[in-house]
């Protein structure tokens, strides 16, 4: 009998369930609040520095990505998540819209700029970054696809 304590968030290998960590703390259908929609977009900022430092020149390839299957795994779930984005601009897009038409709303540098055209360039942006993605998911698609023909032998 193992005695060791369950943790929810590691699968049966022992290694980091990061469905489980997401669905634990950002689960899809909520509660959603500014502060978790905050902290969800700071998480893809650290994964991101997590996937920087575990590709950089210095860490051994053969150590982190062994095997061309694990190449092909990681493509595809950047390719997955890129694909997830375009949902996300164009949502943060139409808040941005939304904002702009809002009487409230101002601009801080207070020189008499419209906070409504502030905000109308922040959906603009958005829009852009999303006109931006379609090309890197296929540049990306097609990594995947490559890498997913490759094996190794047996030495």
């Amino acid at each position: 009998m193992n005695d060791a304590p369950s943790n929810p968030h590691l699968d049966t290998e022992g290694e980091v369930d990061a469905s489980a960590v997401a669905c634990d703390y950002w689960h899809p259908d909520g509660p959603h609040t500014p502060a978790t929609v905050a902290q969800a977009a700071v998480m893809v900022d650290e994964m991101t520095h997590y996937l920087a430092r575990a590709t950089a020149p210095w860490v051994d390839p053969a150590a982190v990505l062994p095997h061309a299957g694990d190449l092909y795994t990681v493509l595809g779930r950047l390719r997955s998540g890129l694909g997830r984005l375009d949902q996300v601009l164009h949502q943060l897009a139409g808040r941005a819209e939304n904002l702009s038409l809002d009487d409230t709303l101002y601009d801080d540098r207070g020189d008499d700029r419209n906070a409504g055209d502030t905000a109308a360039a922040g959906a603009a942006g958005l829009r852009d970054a999303r006109r931006a993605l379609p090309e890197l998911i296929e540049a990306l698609g097609r990594a995947h696809d490559a890498t997913g023909c490759l094996g190794h032998r047996d030495a």
